[in-house]
């Protein structure tokens, strides 16, 4: 008999990967061509922040002659990535969760149903709070006579990586909640030790944000609240398992 690997288990994992990834693949150009057509209201809803921070009359410059061109495609592909999130967990579902006991099927669905909240609450709280207050905190420079210039890409990128940053932070309750749930902390290890976490969130705060003192202590908040956070889901997860 002919030996082939195609005859081995993995090989069928392998071919079953491949054809998850293509799906999401195709997907994934499907919503980019979508948000590409869309680009220039995307590009409003973005722009509402500092439109609304800045003085009246600021206008986005750019220095790179396809600079425009390329802010379009960066922040297509950003919102398509975003858009096209629940069909990546659905196809990463899809592939392993024959593999699952029905417990573990609800378990990690719960914990996917969770992580998308915190990270839609975060979002959320990013662009209508915090990005506003960091602006309206670098737009006070224009009252001393300097002229703000903001540059396209800059700000852009700027958004981006804020909302995704700040937004990753809002799982801490879910992380802490779940080291407690499989035993690698204790509710009462996170409260004792909880000047210890404010410094290491601090010592993050201020890797992200190295230059600006007030949006360190407006990044700490949310942080903190986080924690805090999780410390109560913790208790509630003691309580009934006792």
């Amino acid at each position: 008999m002919p030996f082939s690997f195609n005859d081995f288990p993995w090989m069928l994992h392998l071919k079953e990967l491949r054809f998850r990834l293509i799906i999401y693949g195709c997907t994934l150009l499907v919503f980019f061509s979508v948000c590409y057509a869309f680009s220039g209201d995307l590009i409003a809803i973005l722009m509402r922040p500092i439109t609304h921070a800045f003085p009246k009359g600021t206008d986005m410059v750019f220095t790179a002659l396809p600079e425009g061109f390329i802010t379009h495609l960066k922040v297509s592909f950003w919102f398509a990535l975003w858009c096209s999130l629940p069909v990546a967990l659905y196809q990463i579902w899809r592939f392993i969760s024959p593999g699952l006991y029905l417990r573990e099927k609800r378990a990690i669905l719960k914990i996917l149903f969770w992580a998308l909240f915190c990270f839609g609450i975060g979002v959320c709280v990013t662009y209508l709070f915090v990005i506003p207050r960091l602006l309206t905190l670098a737009s006070r420079i224009a009252h001393y006579g300097i002229e703000p210039l903001p540059r396209l890409q800059s700000y852009f990128l700027f958004v981006m990586e804020s909302l995704l940053m700040v937004s990753l932070l809002f799982e801490l309750p879910l992380v802490l909640y779940l080291s407690v749930h499989f035993g690698l902390f204790d509710v009462n290890f996170l409260r004792r030790n909880r000047k210890i976490g404010y410094i290491l969130m601090y010592v993050l705060v201020v890797f992200i944000l190295p230059d600006d003192i007030f949006s360190q202590f407006l990044l700490m908040l949310p942080m903190i609240l986080s924690y805090e956070a999780g410390i109560s889901m913790s208790c509630i997860l003691k309580r009934k398992k006792t």
